[in-house]
Formats: structure tokens, sequence, C-alpha cells
């Protein structure tokens, strides 16, 4: 399956590069890169389990993918209930850091609140 869709995919890619101009074709060929990238980056590991010494390295990192997934799970889950409380609480007014992004910045401001970036000198009000 991930043979099939690298190959369909590189050949959209392209096509895309040669038919298309213009900034609203640019984020599509971006995507696609970046479909591309994903894809071949799953297929290198793919044939590095050929090898003893990254075998376990491979079949170790496919498990924690594996295992993680109900974290992440549950992470969205509190990023988008702190979401909705922020756009409660602030009345979906624009925030300064996210102009043009509109209520899907409030999510923003979680995750990066939730990773780590606390400057929040905006919530002091």
């Amino acid at each position: 399956m991930f043979d099939f869709s690298l190959i369909v995919s590189y050949v959209v890619l392209t096509i895309l590069e040669y038919t298309l101009s213009g900034p609203s074709a640019l984020t599509l060929i971006t995507l696609f890169d970046i479909i591309v990238v994903v894809l071949t980056f799953l297929k290198i590991n793919f044939f590095l389990r050929i090898y003893d010494g990254f075998s376990f390295l491979v079949s170790m990192v496919s498990g924690v993918f594996n295992d993680i997934s109900f974290f992440l799970l549950f992470f969205l889950i509190f990023i988008v209930e702190f979401g909705v409380i922020f756009i409660i609480l602030f009345r979906g007014e624009a925030q300064d850091g996210y102009d043009g992004i509109g209520t899907i910045g409030y999510f923003l401001m979680v995750f990066r609140i939730s990773s780590g970036d606390f400057a929040v000198d905006n919530y002091k009000d």
C-alpha cells in the first residue's frame, strides 16, 4: 500500500510541478512534497529492518508509535477542551500573535502553552 501510494504521489507531484504555477500551486506542491518525503521515510525504515543492528530499533519505534496513540488522543481532547475555554474567556476576539487565523488561534495558543511556551503576557488581564 505504501509503495503504490509513494509512486502515485510522486507522479502527481511531478505533473503538478510542470503544469501549475502561482502561489496557490505552491501550497499544493509543498503538500505533495511533504507526502513524498514521509512515504519515502517509511520505505527507508522498512528496508532498515533487514539489517540486524537496525531491526530492533525500527521495531521499537513502530511499537512506541502504536502505544502512544491513546496519549495523543487524550492530548487532542485536552487541547480542544481548553481551546473552547479560551474562546469563551476571550469571547472570540482576535489575538495579537494570530492575526487572520480566527478561532483556530485559540487552539494553537493551548498547544503552545502545553508544549512549554509560557509567554503569558496577554493573559494577565
